[in-house]
């Protein structure tokens, strides 16, 4: 019997990071190049998942992770990020790690 608890899983399409100077003038217009537009209110303008190359390297400030949640979620309010992470690894580092959606609500991933 098939489940109806949970939502069937879905493709998402979009980019892995954000910040590359090779895409100002080519993929982000001047708005975004001059600061104006955050890169990632911008590509969640057209996409619904970016992922966030940084936290592989370290941890991520959480108003830094804050203002990357307000600024996806004032474009698409179904924007999700997905972070690389030391866990995934380096298994014997696995501990609870907790994200910000879009939306602000947070999750712990094990």
């Amino acid at each position: 019997m098939a489940r109806t608890d949970c939502a069937a899983p879905g493709i998402r399409i979009g980019t892995a990071g954000w910040s590359y100077r090779d895409w100002d003038g080519i993929l982000y217009p001047p708005e975004v190049t001059r600061k104006k537009v955050h890169p990632v209110e911008f590509l969640a303008r057209f996409f619904d998942v970016i992922e966030i190359n940084t936290s592989f390297y370290g941890h991520i400030r959480p108003e830094l992770g804050r203002l990357w949640s307000r600024k996806a979620a004032a474009a698409n309010p179904n924007f999700l990020f997905t972070a690389k992470t030391l866990v995934k690894h380096y298994p014997e580092l696995k501990e609870m790690v907790e994200i910000e959606d879009a939306s602000g609500n947070c999750s712990l991933l094990g």
